[in-house]
């Protein structure tokens, strides 16, 4: 893909150029950093472990806050009982994809546990539980990043697509 596939070459002054447009990117991702952290929580406090719990309730909340950021998002089923879920925004042939997968790995013996694996809690500025760094805080980066590039989508010069798919852990069926 083409470096600027994403974010495309503007004539100066028309519009933001790459570096600026990175730039108000992250300024405005970092603002929205107590969302993203509350989303992750709302993830992580979803049981979703290949197997025992059908990842349903994730990909609920994902399409809720996709909704809420104004993108419509799609479910796809490949499996019954294990929606995908899908978003896009933007336009063209190129562009960028964020994959996450909505469930997790056994939970292993709770007593080894120092917290409620599916508490989300933050002790010392850490977000704990399990999924919570593979692969729900990914998730939620994505899907608060997809938010603040919809308020960029006409400095876009491609897509970006949030695909969010479940049995990631065993068998990849979705």
């Amino acid at each position: 893909m083409r470096r600027d596939a994403l974010v495309g070459r503007r004539p100066p002054g028309r519009r933001p150029g790459r570096a600026a447009l990175r730039t108000a990117v992250w300024q405005r991702l970092a603002a929205r950093e107590d969302e993203l952290v509350a989303l992750c929580q709302q993830l992580v406090r979803i049981p979703s472990v290949n197997g025992v719990h059908f990842e349903q309730g994730v990909v609920d909340a994902v399409a809720a806050a996709l909704r809420v950021l104004g993108l419509a998002p799609e479910m796809p089923t490949f499996e019954p009982g294990r929606p995908n879920v899908v978003a896009t925004l933007g336009t063209g042939r190129e562009g960028l994809l964020f994959l996450a997968h909505s469930d997790t790995v056994a939970v292993g013996e709770p007593a080894h546990w120092s917290v409620d694996p599916f508490g989300g809690e933050i002790r010392n500025g850490r977000l704990y539980g399990r999924g919570a760094c593979d692969n729900k805080a990914g998730l939620a980066v994505a899907v608060v990043l997809l938010g603040v590039l919809r308020e960029f989508e006409t400095e876009l010069s491609g897509r970006v697509l949030l695909a969010c798919v479940p049995d990631e852990e065993s068998g990849a069926t979705g």
